[in-house]
């Protein structure tokens, strides 16, 4: 038999999308029919995968590749995580000594995983929000709040950076480091 591929088990807590296009990769090379790859595919379920499997899907899914690989993306693929990118992005605040560009980054990342097909304009208006209320400054984000009302996360992110540069000019002049004392205009 094929069995001396080298494939890892899949136990549910591996990456499903990774995992299956390794499989499919090994697959192809080997030439294996829907059949070879539902033998393979089944020795290959352990843990929380093997429990899900053998405890949940009816014979008939276990006897058809096309539909056990379907169920198990549904269980185990990004279906799973959007949920979780859902929850990450709605705790997500700037960390103490985290750059305001590469909070606005991560949030951006954390959105299009958790809300992929969102129009254009909910997106902004929800990355917006976000990145407001997790701004580690609150100055910062009082000063942005009320007289700036950015319309982007990105214009949000220029008015803290150019908020940051004046306040740390003025704290540098008020502590007498700096002898040129700067009007703020």
């Amino acid at each position: 038999g094929f069995s001396n591929a080298k494939l890892p088990s899949f136990t549910g807590k591996e990456k499903w999308e990774v995992w299956i296009n390794r499989f499919e990769a090994v697959a192809n090379l080997q030439n294996w029919d829907n059949r070879n790859k539902l033998g393979e595919l089944l020795t290959r379920l352990q843990g929380e995968a093997g429990d899900f499997v053998f405890d949940q899907l009816n014979s008939k899914t276990l006897k058809n590749y096309s539909k056990l690989a379907t169920e198990l993306k549904n269980r185990f693929g990004v279906f799973e995580n959007k949920r979780a990118y859902k929850i990450q992005f709605n705790r997500r605040t700037q960390k103490s000594n985290e750059d305001t560009a590469d909070y606005a980054a991560e949030l951006k990342r954390l959105y299009d995983k958790a809300y992929s097909n969102r129009h254009a304009k909910i997106r902004q208006e929800d990355l917006l929000q976000r990145f407001l209320m997790g701004l580690s400054d609150t100055e910062a984000r009082i000063y942005l709040e009320l007289p700036k009302d950015p319309k982007t996360i990105e214009e949000a992110v220029q008015e803290v950076i150019t908020y940051k540069e004046t306040t740390s000019e003025t704290h540098e002049s008020n502590s007498g480091r700096n002898t040129k004392v700067r009007q703020l205009k």
